[in-house]
């Protein structure tokens, strides 16, 4: 603590500092930090975006191949195999909604909204059984136009029900599934995923 006495026309004033830098400081005791805020923010958030940007580009390094993949896979019957390129565009872009709106109504910061393999086996065998009951008397475009719009709808009607369960906070009763049932679920779907990407690697 330091004492200082100052004189001013004839008046002597006497003040208590608690440190010498506080006589360079100001009566105020403080720095003016405005400008230095200032620049810490905007550092804080230029690597913020530049940390979103960067787990963007190695999220889609990692997903867009994955959705090549999810497109054969789904779309495996002989009656697609004309329309290839165009279904993996759709399931691309599919995903690519899937993951705005992620990040538009997803409160968790770290939101990945990558389409998951679980549908897998139930999008697979939709597209499979509808060109199969479709027969061979209808045309191709047809079992191509029936399945799309079948799986949009199937997939729109789930989206709805999750919502509803949601908003419901009728989540809890999925605990009442036996863990045999999960388990054997889960699986199943690593059986099934094993099994298509070895179809895909054997010609």
């Amino acid at each position: 603590m330091v004492s200082v006495t100052s004189f001013t026309s004839g008046n002597n004033q006497k003040a208590v500092i608690d440190s010498p830098l506080q006589a360079l400081l100001g009566s105020a005791g403080v720095l003016p930090t405005t400008c230095k805020h200032d620049g810490l923010t905007s550092a804080h958030q230029l690597a913020k975006l530049t940390n979103a940007l960067l787990y963007g580009v190695i999220n889609s390094i990692r997903t867009i191949p994955t959705m090549y993949g999810y497109a054969l896979i789904i779309f495996s019957h002989p009656a697609f195999t004309d329309y290839t390129p165009a279904l993996s565009k759709l399931v691309v872009f599919s995903s690519a909604v899937h993951q705005v709106i992620f990040t538009l109504l997803s409160s968790l910061p770290f939101a990945i909204g990558q389409v998951q393999d679980a549908g897998l086996i139930f999008l697979s065998t939709m597209a499979t059984s509808i060109c199969n009951s479709l027969g061979e008397d209808v045309s191709t475009e047809a079992k191509v136009a029936t399945t799309v719009v079948t799986i949009g709808i199937a997939t729109a009607s789930l989206g709805v029900c999750l919502v509803v369960m949601g908003r419901l906070k009728l989540a809890a009763f999925a605990s009442y599934l036996p863990m045999p049932v999960i388990g054997g679920y889960l699986a199943f779907i690593g059986l099934f995923c094993l099994y298509a990407g070895l179809a895909l690697s054997i010609p």
